[in-house]
């Protein structure tokens, strides 16, 4: 049976695969709705539909109340949302369509397709009204030069269209709207029509050819003038305003003609024509919102889309700033899957007769498993493509694969979001049912047993290519180096080029090229391996790992460069390198050895090329690959031979040929260097060479692990013979490769037994104890490694002995390399071990490092190389007990048995002997001290023993200053008594004998206890060493302050009763002046009595004294206080006198004064008031200074002759007088 036999319908019949908006010729709507297949998806979104419209059929105020106005229906290409919503256009309008032979409604085509009876019913009622269809769309009808304003004019389009308007010119269609509703539209175009010998409809378009035909026309049936119909004419633009509220209002007068009306706005491909344009959306949202507001609910949008309502909106720029709320409220959502695809194409164009299903039965019966296996992809590929699950699936998809369905869906969407397409296929003019009929069409007339491979359906797009692409397939059809098969290939990797779900790898070309059940898979694949040899050759294709990729134009271009691009083979072999050292065995320069955690550093080669420098570590590995120059000459031999050669051997790794291995290095490195030189430059390329960029990436991963399975499989060698180690890493393998080596060649390695516990920890423990004792070091035990102490300890004695200076460093270098191969930090307890038994010491920069202080310096490298190792000279026996005798006579105990701890204890004890000192010295220099001389020698004495680092050194100086140290002890004893129990004893003296006494010496020196007793202090006092005496101190000051405290008191008394007397004499004036509650009483009194008060504190006879004449001094200044007040009272007094005499002069003259009576005129006796007495006026104290008075008489102020007595009585006479007339009280100084 041939395929063409196999179908109930007519394969070649026409099916009109694709949806046309404005297709709607009789044949084409009876062949749609006849053919129409109604899946169990599709029956729920026709439910869903009438669900939300039918409230506006009933109610639509209260619909309108609602908001929603509109349906989104969204779903990707072949999904049949375009189909969906045309035979919703045809239900709603109930449109009767015919074949030729009888007529049938759309509502009758939907009866026979076992619809719900309540959906029909609905339906049904839908119709019953007047329902205004206008569907188009809106990619075809829009004018993009429109810009934001694209969507409303389209819609006002479509709807003046559907009225009879002008569809082009908006302002013509509203010339026309006014003209109807006058009722004259007819008229308008009769009269047109007579003028213009032209048709108005066909004509409407050209109007400027016509305007005075117009004017004429408008005037005779609006019974215008001709003038004011010209001038309507000629501003009918420029008067025309389009808005949205203008759309909906003449929408909803074109409604208000019948309330049965509705209009309905089927608006396909909606969200692919406005894009990420937010004006445009909000445009939409206006345009939704006002129709159902202004418009009753009778007016409705129904959209079509790739995505949902929300995936628009959230890809658009800017969307944030903007509020969707309301659009996205607006409409209902339907959203149309893929899994429409198969049933549609199998029941419209694939059902079978019942002889075909028998047929295909048998068949898969007999070929079902070799069909699953034929067509079964490789793992990379995606679930989603399925293969036959059993019979059924069989016959209703073949002769194609249900893999057919998911892919050719997805090719389709890929290539026109690639943008490789022409406008038609981006606008929908091609179907999957279309598609998958081309490609039926091709077998037609082949036997049962073909399958349809996937490049049987590029014809159905050829037509709808990009110039571009379809010229490189034309143009590879020509070339005799490709094959008609190869040209297949080609089209197949165009075809799948920007699909994710398969990729392009051989074994997937395989399966999808097979065209038989019979098919022989190995052939096919080494047919399909030759043509793509031929179409990567001819730059058709590129490779990119196990993918094989068709080539545009540009990127082929770019692709030819690449080729061109000239590379070394040094860049060949630093990738390699790069590839082997760096991305499969991780950066690994170094290898720890597990027995004792030993760093080895690796020496590593590529082609000869060094990784790490030409010098050569203890390890050393080799790789050589089929791009060295010399790869043929590494025979087995020659490769064990040079594992031999130099100290250590090497590793020798030799790689197996891999072409396109090595083709994919250089294609990486001829990638990379033209990506470097074209970076920044053609911005027009810029995405292709990201492109490029991430495949270059992409390649290099691949090529990680390509590299890996080559090393795997590499030949190894090491110390002159060919290895076969186990592992499946290729790091394990070296693992175990370099362990081998380092067991063979270090013959010293096992000296060191590696230390159990944290060696660290230990090494410090050793640095810090005071000697082996304390740790229990016994350099001699097998734990110790005494073997590896004496190696270390005699690399540096030879040092030593040769004057060459043997650093830490260079001792962890030396153990640590071959044949040794010692751990560093195993190297470093040993150090730190025989430093502990004093047999080596530690310098830096000529100066002794502590053991305590050397941590940071042995186990930090930068330190370590700077820390000098010498060993320590040992003292002789007789030395050490000379010492030990020494030691017990200055220090007063036994000294240790060794030399170090000797050294170590005696340190301590001078240093602590010289802290003391210095503390002595600083209290020496505050003041008149005794001992400072032997505190300055035994400081010195002390600080040359401190100075010396080594033990050695230290005896040698302290037998030498044995004598100086005996001598010095006994000082030190006074003087550790004296500044530490006796100084404060000494402070007091020198207080004493400075301060408190010296101040009443004289005083004192007059009494026989107090001088006695004086004399003996000072005699303490100056002695040099005066520490035996010192006990006397206290109690001789206690006898001499006895003394001093009673002729202080005498000396307070007689003080204090002096100033008594003042304070009394000012008193009394005080209470003469009448300034007893005064301030003036405080202020003069004051100073007196805080004088008298002083008395008490003073301790110097001298001072007393001075407060005596002080107090005087005092007294005078209270009477100059007192004399002010008084001058101030008199100033009042006389003040008011004058106030008196003022008012008597002032009072005026009256009978009674003269003693007659005012009113009778009658004698009456004057009365006298008795006068006050005047109180008297307080004196003041004046002091005179009789010299003053002398040296007036007499300049030189001496008298010499009795005329000189005159003269000096008369002037002082005469001064007194004149001060006692003035009412003064005189005092005489």
């Amino acid at each position: 049976m041939q395929i063409k036999d196999l179908f109930t319908k007519d394969i070649n019949r026409p099916i009109n695969g694709v949806v046309k908006a404005d297709q709607l010729e009789n044949s084409t709507v009876f062949t749609e709705l006849d053919e129409y297949v109604i899946t169990t998806e599709l029956a729920k979104h026709f439910e869903e539909f009438f669900d939300a419209y039918m409230p506006s059929v009933r109610d639509p105020k209260a619909k309108a109340a609602s908001g929603k106005l509109g349906i989104w229906v969204s779903g990707f290409f072949g999904s049949g949302k375009s189909h969906f919503i045309k035979i919703l256009s045809y239900l709603l309008q109930n449109i009767q369509a015919t074949n030729g032979e009888f007529d049938k409604s759309a509502i009758e085509f939907f009866k026979d397709k076992n619809l719900d009876g309540f959906l029909l019913g609905e339906i049904d009622t839908a119709v019953t009204k007047d329902n205004t269809v206008i569907l188009f769309n809106i990619d075809s009808r829009a004018n993009t030069d429109d810009g934001d304003d694209a969507i409303l004019k389209v819609f006002l389009k479509v709807f003046n269209e559907q009225m009879g308007f002008s569809g082009d010119h908006p302002h013509i269609a509203h010339l026309e709207r006014e003209l109807d509703q006058r009722g004259v539209f007819e008229q308008f175009k009769q009269e047109f029509n007579a003028l213009a010998s032209a048709n108005w409809i066909e004509e409407r378009d050209a109007y400027d050819f016509y305007r005075d035909d117009m004017a004429d026309a408008l005037g005779k049936v609006t019974n215008q003038s001709t003038e004011s119909a010209r001038q309507w004419v000629e501003q009918l633009e420029n008067n025309f305003t389009l808005d949205v509220s203008n759309f909906c209002k003449w929408v909803k007068e074109y409604l208000d003609v019948n309330s049965d009306r509705r209009v309905l706005f089927f608006v396909d491909e909606v969200g692919q024509f406005i894009g990420n344009n937010t004006q445009m959306m909000l445009k939409l949202q206006t345009i939704t919102e006002n129709l159902g507001t202004i418009c009753e609910g009778r007016a409705w949008v129904v959209v079509t889309s790739q995505e949902d309502i929300d995936a628009v909106i959230g890809q658009m720029t800017g969307s944030k700033g903007h509020d969707f709320s309301k659009i996205q409220g607006r409409f209902e959502r339907l959203s149309l899957s893929s899994s429409n695809t198969s049933e549609v194409i199998e029941k419209r164009l694939l059902s079978k007769e019942d002889a075909a299903r028998i047929e295909l039965q048998d068949l898969y019966d007999q070929k079902g498993d070799i069909l699953r296996n034929q067509l079964a992809f490789d793992s990379t590929t995606t679930a989603e493509l399925a293969n036959y699950k059993d019979a059924s699936s069989f016959i209703n998809s073949y002769p194609f694969v249900p893999y057919h369905y998911i892919l050719v869906q997805k090719i389709f969407e890929a290539i026109r979001k690639a943008g490789a397409t022409g406008l038609h296929l981006s606008r929908g003019e091609r179907s999957l049912l279309d598609a998958f009929q081309s490609a039926a069409k091709q077998v037609r007339n082949e036997n049962v047993g073909v399958l349809i491979p996937l490049y049987f359906f590029y014809p159905a797009i050829e037509s709808f290519l990009d110039t571009s692409v379809k010229k490189d397939i034309d143009q590879a059809s020509v070339k005799e180096s490709i094959s008609p098969f190869a040209l297949n290939i080609l089209k197949t990797l165009f075809l799948i080029r920007y699909v994710d779900v398969i990729k392009s790898t051989l074994d997937n070309l395989v399966t999808l090229c097979v065209s038989k059940v019979d098919e022989d898979r190995l052939a096919l694949r080494r047919e399909i391996e030759q043509a793509l040899n031929a179409l990567e050759l001819n730059m058709l294709i590129a490779r990119q790992g196990d993918e094989y990729i068709f080539l545009t134009n540009e990127e082929k271009e770019i692709e030819q460069e690449i080729q061109k691009t000239e590379i070394e083979l040094s860049d060949q072999t630093k990738k390699i390198s790069d590839l082997i050292f760096d991305d499969v065995l991780r950066r690994e320069a170094n290898y720890r050895y597990p027995e004792n955690k030993q760093d080895f550093p690796i020496s590593r080669f590529c082609n000869g090329s060094p990784r790490d420098g030409s010098q050569e570590n203890d390890l050393v590995v080799k790789v050589i690959t089929p791009r060295d120059p010399n790869y043929d000459e590494y025979t087995s031999t020659v490769c064990a031979n040079r594992s031999m050669d130099g100290d250590s051997g090497s590793i020798i790794i030799k790689l197996a040929e891999s072409n396109r291995v090595f083709r994919d290095i250089e294609t990486f490195i001829r990638t990379s260097k033209f990506l470097r030189g074209n970076s920044g430059k053609r911005p027009e390329q810029q995405q292709l060479l990201h492109q490029k960029a991430t495949e270059n990436q992409d390649r290099n991963r691949r090529l990680i692990g390509e590299v890996e399975e080559i090393l795997k499989d590499a030949e190894f060698y090491a110390l002159g013979s060919k290895q076969n180690p186990k592992g499946g890493a290729v790091s394990s393998i070296l693992q175990e490769l370099y362990r081998y080596v380092i067991e063979n060649t270090f013959s010293k390695l096992k000296l060191v037994k590696p230390f159990p516990g944290d060696i660290r920890r230990e090494i410090q423990n050793t640095l810090v104890a005071d000697d082996i004792s304390q740790i229990g070091l016994d350099l001699n035990a097998d734990e110790i490694n005494p073997l590896a102490s004496l190696e270390v300890e005699k690399f540096i004695t030879l040092g030593d002995d040769t004057g060459r200076a043997i650093t830490a460093e260079d001792i962890v270098k030396r153990f640590s390399k071959r044949p040794f191969g010692w751990n560093d930090e195993e190297i470093i307890l040993i150090i730190s071990r025989l430093a502990l038994a004093n047999k080596i010491c530690f310098q830096m920069r000529q100066q002794e490092v502590p053991l305590k202080s050397s941590y940071d310096n042995l186990t930090q490298v930068r330190k370590r190389a700077e820390l000098r190792v010498r060993r320590i000279k040992q003292q002789s026996e007789a030395n050490l007990n000379r010492a030990a005798k020494l030691f017990k006579n200055v220090f007063g105990k036994n000294a240790p048995d060794s030399e170090k701890e000797l050294f170590n204890i005696a340190q301590t004890n001078i240093s602590t002997m010289k802290k003391k000192l210095d503390g002595f010295a600083n209290k020496a220099s505050t003041g008149h001290y005794p001992g400072v001389k032997d505190i300055d020698n035994g400081r010195v004495l002390l600080a040359g023993l401190i100075e010396a680092q080594s033990s050695y050194q230290f005896i040698e100086s302290f037998l030498a200053n044995g004598d100086d140290l005996l001598d010095f002890e006994e000082d030190y004893q006074d003087l550790e008594n004296f500044y530490e129990t006796q100084f404060s004893t000494w402070q007091k003296l020198y207080k004493a004998l400075t301060i408190d006494f010296d101040r009443n010496r004289i005083a004192l020196e007059k009494e026989a206890n107090a001088i006695a007793a004086l004399q003996k202090l000072e005699s303490i006092f100056n002695k040099e060493r005066p520490y035996r005496d010192i006990r006397d101190v206290e109690p001789l000051i206690e006898s001499v302050n006895k003394v001093n405290e009673a002729l202080l008191t005498e000396k307070r008394t007689h003080a204090k009763a002096r100033i008594d007397i003042r304070i009394e004499h000012v008193t009394e004036q005080i209470k003469a002046a009448g300034a007893v509650n005064s301030d003036i009483s405080n202020k003069a009194l004051y100073p007196l009595q805080n004088a008298k008060k002083r008395v008490d504190t003073l301790q110097g006879i001298a001072e007393i004294h001075q407060e005596i004449t002080e107090a005087a001094t005092l007294e005078e200044d209270a009477y100059e206080l007192i004399n002010k007040f008084i001058e101030q009272q008199q100033a009042l007094a006389e003040q008011k006198a004058k106030e008196v005499v003022q008012k008597a002069k002032q009072a005026p003259e009256s009978a009674s004064d003269s003693g007659v009576d005012s009113e009778t005129g009658d004698y009456k006796p004057t009365k006298n008031e008795p006068k006050k007495v005047a109180e008297p006026i307080p004196k003041k104290i004046v002091s005179v200074d009789t010299s003053s008075v002398m040296r007036e008489v007499n300049a030189a102020g001496v008298i010499e002759t009795e005329q000189d007595i005159e003269d000096y009585l008369s002037a002082l006479k005469a001064k007194l007088t004149t001060l006692v007339n003035s009412n003064n009280k005189v005092r005489i100084r």
